[in-house]
């Protein structure tokens, strides 16, 4: 029975490994922002390398009381930004968060974020998956 168990729980371990390399998060960085902002933007690349759609549906860091995903539209000739509350990254695919587009609205900032510090950010997605990783702060080209 404990072999049994032992194997079972090595088999969740493996699979948990496994499905966690499936989900990449790459090119992420967060955009410079005057002293005074208390509102910053974020970009990413997700990449699913799994046969079933994943969603991002949540974002947090440790410097921001609030992070949202957004996107950026145009409306009647005036461009605005709308709250969406979730990713969907289609299996076997990738979305980029990018600068006119989708991206991350970091929000109440805990200080200003300078060039060249590492902010943490912790992703969660639909499946269960959480992904925390560290965040280089850019001026933006």
């Amino acid at each position: 029975m404990k072999k049994l168990i032992f194997t079972l729980l090595l088999s969740s371990i493996q699979f948990i490994a496994f499905a966690d390399s499936n989900l990449l998060i790459t090119d992420a960085w967060i955009r410079e922002g005057s002293p005074v902002s208390r509102v910053l933007a974020g970009y990413l690349t997700l990449k699913n390398q799994t046969n079933r759609d994943i969603s991002l549906i949540g974002i947090s860091s440790p410097d921001a009381g609030m992070i949202e995903i957004h996107e950026t539209i145009e409306k009647d000739g005036m461009m605005s930004m709308d709250y969406i509350p979730s990713v969907l990254i289609q299996a076997n695919s990738s979305i980029t968060l990018s600068p006119g587009h989708k991206h991350l609205m970091l929000m109440n900032i805990s200080h200003p974020f300078k060039a060249g510090e590492q902010i943490k950010l912790a992703f969660k997605f639909d499946n269960g998956q959480k992904k925390t990783i560290m965040v280089m702060v850019k001026v933006a080209d």
